[in-house]
This record gives C-alpha cells, sequence and structure tokens, in this order.
C-alpha cells in the first residue's frame, strides 16, 4: 500500500509490519504526558502460537491488519461458532485487564461467580465450602489456582516442571484472582475474607510434573481438581506416576474417560446425536473406520 493509492474508508486497505509497531511505540512515547486513556495497548506481546492463530483469523474474516488487538482472537473453528464461547472469552480478558478499572473488573467477576452458583444459591456465601478451584487458561496453558478457605491458602497446581520464576511463569493473573475473590468474600462476610488478600501464593511441587508434555495440560487440570484437598503433595494421591511412557498411558485413559463423561452427560446438548453417531459408527468394517481415522488424522490441523 502506498502513500498515493491510500483510502482510509476502505478496509481492505491497510499498512503493516515492524514500520507501523515502531509509530505506534513512539507515539505512546509522545503522548505519555496526556491524561487520555488508551483503549489498547500500544505493544503487546505475541508467541509463535498466538500469531499463527491470528493469521488464520484474519484470513479467514479478510480482514488482515485490520481487527482488534486480542489474545483470544480464535481458540479453533469450532469454538469461534458459538457467541456464548466468544463472550467467555470477552469475560476472562476483561476481568484481568489492569488498564480497567477495578470496580469494573470486580462487578464482572461478581456477576460470574453468581452465574456459577445460579444451582445452588446457600453456595453463594462460600461458609460451608473448604476449596475453591478456579482452571485457568493461560498463554494457551491450563492449570489451576485452589483457594483453601479454612487455611487460608492459595496454591497454583500447574503440571509444569517450569524453571522460570513465579511472577515470569504466571504473570499477574493468580494475584489478581486471590484479590478479586477476596474482595467478593468480604461483600458476603466470610471469616477469610479479611486475611485471604494478604495471603503469598504457592506452587505446589508434585513429582509428576512434566518437561514435555505440552497437549496434556487439561487432563492434568481435570485429574487435579478431581482429586487435590489441600494436602499439597506429602498426602495427595494423584495416582499419576512420574513423567514416563507410563504417564503417558494412564493420561489417555484419563482423556477418555473425561471425554465420555462429558459427552454423555445430560446437560450436554448434543448427547442424543453423539449417541446416535456412536450407534452408526459401530455398524462400520474395521476397512471403514480405518479409513475415516486416517481422514480424520490428515484433516486434524483444520480442528485447531
Amino acid at each position: 500500500m502506498s502513500k498515493m493509492t491510500w483510502d482510509e474508508t476502505d478496509r481492505g486497505n491497510y499498512y503493516c509490519g515492524p514500520l507501523l509497531v515502531l509509530l505506534l511505540a513512539y507515539l505512546e512515547f509522545m503522548r505519555n504526558d496526556k491524561n487520555e486513556k488508551r483503549q489498547i495497548h500500544a505493544l503487546h506481546f505475541w508467541d509463535y502460537e498466538m500469531i499463527v492463530k491470528r493469521e488464520k483469523a484474519e484470513l479467514k474474516s479478510g480482514d488482515f491488519g485490520t481487527l482488534e488487538w486480542n489474545d483470544d482472537v480464535i481458540e479453533n473453528d469450532e469454538e469461534s461458532d458459538t457467541d456464548e464461547n466468544e463472550d467467555m472469552k470477552l469475560d476472562r480478558q476483561f476481568i484481568f485487564d489492569k488498564y480497567i478499572p477495578f470496580n469494573e473488573r470486580f462487578d464482572k467477576f461478581e456477576l460470574n461467580i453468581k452465574d456459577a452458583m445460579k444451582k445452588d444459591k446457600e453456595l453463594l456465601t462460600f461458609e460451608k465450602v473448604h476449596l475453591v478451584f478456579f482452571p485457568v487458561h493461560q498463554k494457551n496453558h491450563f492449570y489451576i489456582i485452589c483457594i483453601n478457605l479454612e487455611e487460608p491458602a492459595v496454591d497454583v497446581i500447574d503440571n509444569r516442571n517450569s524453571v522460570a520464576k513465579f511472577p515470569k511463569a504466571y504473570r499477574d493473573a493468580p494475584n489478581e484472582l486471590k484479590i478479586l475473590f477476596s474482595r467478593y468474600l468480604m461483600r458476603v462476610n466470610h471469616k477469610s475474607a479479611s486475611t485471604l488478600e494478604g495471603v503469598e501464593l504457592e506452587r505446589v511441587n508434585m513429582n509428576w510434573r512434566t518437561r514435555d508434555n505440552h497437549v496434556d495440560c487439561g487432563v492434568f487440570c481435570m485429574r487435579h481438581m478431581e482429586t487435590y484437598m489441600g494436602d499439597k503433595t506429602v498426602n495427595w494421591t494423584c495416582g499419576l506416576p512420574k513423567e514416563s511412557k507410563q504417564q503417558q498411558s494412564v493420561l489417555n485413559e484419563l482423556r477418555i474417560k473425561y471425554l465420555t463423561k462429558i459427552l454423555l452427560s445430560d446437560t450436554n446438548t448434543y448427547r442424543s446425536k453423539i449417541i446416535a453417531q456412536t450407534a452408526k459408527f459401530a455398524k462400520k468394517t474395521n476397512e471403514e473406520i480405518k479409513d475415516l481415522l486416517d481422514k480424520g488424522w490428515e484433516k486434524r490441523g483444520e480442528r485447531i
């Protein structure tokens, strides 16, 4: 795109490349004495996976270079088709965005808590609750923040055996979540509200943490929530061996178990359809099944 052919009314016209990033940084520097609040960051961190997803989203929409800057542009094609999942992504980004006033973020957080507890109003006070589990999705990775309301304590349960220091590994997400939840407890007059906000976060050191597994974090989260009772690693019987072929075998079995429970749950609106498709699949010959599996493997990239 050249200066002579630029048309600001045409969304198909855009500039891209490192020069644009430098211009934004320069603009931020020149305007830092102003009191105007920015709606988006001038500079933003992107990793390789985020860039690939961004490219796919822009190529699909035809708006290359014109979409809003957003970590969660798209997770996969299936999720992008539902408004509910898009709302969840926006809520998550909104709650942890420190550029948004705390009161606004807290109101959204409180609304999410009430929505999650709508089937049991008594749980809204957390008076009879010992452990609260928050699954966190950050930089394409799932881990757990567990808040123990009895001690109180805040545990970060992550399958990654990372050598990175806590602030670099998790940034502000665990602390922001702790503060938001402690303020909610203050509102409902919980006995641990006054002490929780000052509690230091602790990363639980399990002997089954991994260095080379980058795909099973969701399965680890499910297992951790299923078995963790707040006893750290001394009395924690998780059933997972150390990182090995044996561990991978156990994880594969757990993945099948959790997927089956989710797919056949009464709350799954596609349950009847899935059962019908399963019955149809079971009638196919071994050759037909192999052919379907091979085709599914070849097209796996389209589902990511």
